[in-house]
């Protein structure tokens, strides 16, 4: 029985794990397209 709860929290784990992942690529991504937008409206 505990190895079956450790295999469903490591799946679980690896599931919002990836989901964090991916919040921070996209903020990363969010930003940079942000500054590349400011960088060409000032002709910087």
């Amino acid at each position: 029985m505990v190895k079956y709860k450790f295999k469903t929290s490591e799946k679980l784990m690896a599931k919002y794990s990836g989901r964090e992942r991916n919040k921070v690529e996209d903020a990363c991504y969010k930003v940079s397209e942000a500054m590349v937008e400011f960088c060409e409206w000032d002709y910087f």
